[in-house]
This record gives C-alpha cells, sequence and structure tokens, in this order.
C-alpha cells in the first residue's frame, strides 16, 4: 500500500550508485541502492562509511570473481571510504583467508586521481538527464539498456537481492589494528609467502623506495621474530574466529531500516495541499487506498491576495530604485576585482 510519507511531489528520492570496474573485461557494475535501504550509520544518509564500502565490495567479489590468484585494486585517496586502516584489514583478511594469493592496493596521485569509474559515471549521468527516471528500477533499465556489454547495474537492497550490509570495522577490530602513518603510504602489498602472511607498503616518490614491512604493525600480537608455529596459530584464529572464542563474521550485521519517513507536522501540511491538487477522486484512492478524503478537509486552499493597487508613479520608482541597486552591485564587483 502506498502510503502518503512515500510520495515524492515535494522532495525527490534519492539513489546511492555505487560503481566497481572490472579492467579486465573492461565492464562496470554500478550497484544501485535505493533511499532507506542502506545502513543508517552512513556518513550523511549516504553509502560512505567504511563497512558499507566492503559490502558492496564483498558482493561485487563473490559474483564476479572465478578464482583468480591475484588481485590488483585501485582507488584515489579518499580517506572516509577507500584510505584506510578498514580496508587495508580488508584486502589483508582476504589473503588470509586464501581467497586470493596476492593483493595489491594502489593509491594514485593526489590531484589527478580520475580513472575510469568517473569516465563511466559520466556517460551514465548523461543518459539518466536524457529519460524521465521514475523509480530505482528505471536507473537500472536504463543502465542496462544504454550500455550493454560496457556497464551494468543492479538494485542492490536487502528485498531484491539479498544484500546483507556487514559491520566489517568492529569485526577487524579482534584481529587488526590501526595502521599508524597510513596517509604517507600509496602502495600495498599483502602476501602468502611459505604459509607465512606478509603485508608491505610503499611510498610515492620521485625516487625509488623500498617496501616497508607493516606486518607488525597491522596484526595484533605479530611479532617479526615469532616461529611457524606461533603464526600459523595467529592466521588460523583469523580464519576461524568461532574456534578462538571471537565472534564470526555473522554477528556483525548491520540492521537497515524500513525506509519508512516520519512526517512533521509541517511536512503533513505540505502533503495536505498536495492532496488538494489530486481532484480524481479514483486516481485519489489509487494512491491512498484505505485513507478517507474527510481526513483532509480541513487543508482548505487559501484564497489568492488581492493585487495591491500601485499607480504609474510608483511603478516607476521601483524601477528606478533596481537599477540603482544593480548599478550598485556592480560597482562594489569592479571595486573588489581591482582590489
Amino acid at each position: 500500500m502506498v502510503q502518503p510519507c512515500q510520495l515524492h511531489f515535494i522532495s525527490r528520492p534519492k539513489v546511492a550508485i555505487f560503481g566497481i570496474c572490472n579492467s579486465g573485461s573492461g565492464i562496470q557494475t554500478n550497484c544501485v541502492i535505493p533511499e532507506g535501504q542502506h545502513p543508517s550509520t552512513s556518513t550523511r544518509g549516504s553509502v560512505k562509511c567504511p563497512s558499507c564500502v566492503l559490502s558492496l565490495l564483498e558482493l561485487f567479489l563473490r559474483n564476479h570473481c572465478a578464482g583468480e590468484g591475484a588481485l590488483h585494486a585501485h582507488a584515489d585517496n579518499c580517506p572516509g571510504q577507500n584510505k584506510n586502516s578498514t580496508v587495508i584489514a580488508y584486502y589483508a583478511w582476504k589473503v588470509i583467508c586464501g581467497c586470493f594469493s596476492t593483493v595489491k592496493y594502489s593509491f594514485m596521485l593526489a590531484g589527478h586521481t580520475k580513472n575510469i569509474c568517473d569516465a563511466k559515471f559520466g556517460l551514465l549521468k548523461q543518459k539518466l538527464f536524457e529519460n524521465d527516471i521514475e523509480s530505482h528500477e528505471c536507473v537500472v533499465d536504463i543502465c542496462n539498456r544504454e550500455f550493454a556489454g560496457r556497464q551494468e547495474a543492479m538494485l542492490t537492497s536487502t528485498e531484491s537481492s539479498g544484500m546483507i550490509w556487514h559491520d566489517f570495522a568492529s569485526f577487524f577490530s579482534q584481529f587488526f589494528q590501526k595502521l599508524p602513518g597510513i596517509n604517507s603510504y600509496h602502495f600495498f602489498k599483502f602476501a602468502m609467502i611459505d604459509g607465512r602472511f606478509t603485508a608491505h607498503a610503499k611510498e610515492l616518490s620521485v625516487n625509488v623506495k623500498e617496501w616497508i614491512d607493516i606486518t607488525d604493525g597491522l596484526l595484533i600480537g605479530h611479532v617479526g621474530n615469532m616461529d611457524d608455529v606461533e603464526h600459523q596459530a595467529l592466521l588460523h584464529k583469523i580464519q576461524n574466529p568461532e574456534g578462538a572464542g571471537m565472534k564470526p563474521l555473522e554477528a556483525f550485521r548491520m540492521a537497515v531500516p524500513d525506509g519508512t519517513l516520519n512526517i512533521t507536522e509541517g511536512r503533513k501540511r505540505e502533503f495536505q495541499k498536495v492532496f488538494l491538487y489530486l481532484s480524481n477522486p479514483s486516481y485519489r484512492q489509487q494512491l491512498f487506498p484505505g485513507l478517507s478524503c474527510e481526513e483532509y478537509k480541513d487543508a482548505e486552499e487559501p484564497d489568492p491576495e488581492p493585487a495591491e493597487e500601485t499607480d504609474d508613479l510608483q511603478l516607476e520608482e521601483r524601477f528606478r530604485g533596481t537599477i540603482r541597486g544593480r548599478r550598485g552591485r556592480r560597482r562594489g564587483r569592479q571595486g573588489r576585482r581591482s582590489t
């Protein structure tokens, strides 16, 4: 049943699009997230927290990876989404769990962070402006129809695709610690060498920089001189948290709101005004099944205010005042430019 709070005559519905481009195939996968279908812990109601980003990345890797041994990931230097300890721990976790033998995570130079995803987003935005968007499904249909073989889209929500949002930040806090000086590194490399996990980082510089071992600063309880038995026990604890008395990833699910909007009194008055324009009773009952029109009978349309009587002298004086105001603003801008 369509509720009045779900109508968007006053404010348009929002949609978040998260894209991951596979440089091997050249196809970008766009996750279309409807309004109210992502955890409320995200920043300003958008999908920008590290746990939300990693949940979408986990969905992409689960659906598109076919046993590749190495993973090369590129991202910009945004600290809230990409360059943080939670994302670094995620790639290390994927190597420890055996999903990949090697993972390289690279960041582009600040000021030159435009990549292939930005180009494909620009093309998608042009097509969205050329079409009438009536629902979130329309965004998916336009992307799949207009960019067949180059882009694909799927509606990512808890209702349609079985999307599960995990609090990776809390889960990784059991095994990984915050990496000091993370902003100074531009390259990260994680690998399993002879059964031992290694993590290295490197700075971006004109001169050749050596890889720095960051395994001790990343893994909790890891020391450089620990023997193979202790090292394997530490990795086994990460691979099997329940056996070590810790919480598994499934215990860190994030709740998703039901998307219902709370209507304030001011908002309700706005919907009452909108309801007056729906003069057709059949159309009204189709949008508001089960609701009586008498509920909005007190919201009468206000009478138009009488037109103000003005003579020619008053109109001329107003016109002169407008011209003087424009000239004054123009002189002010010219004065600021000269200084």
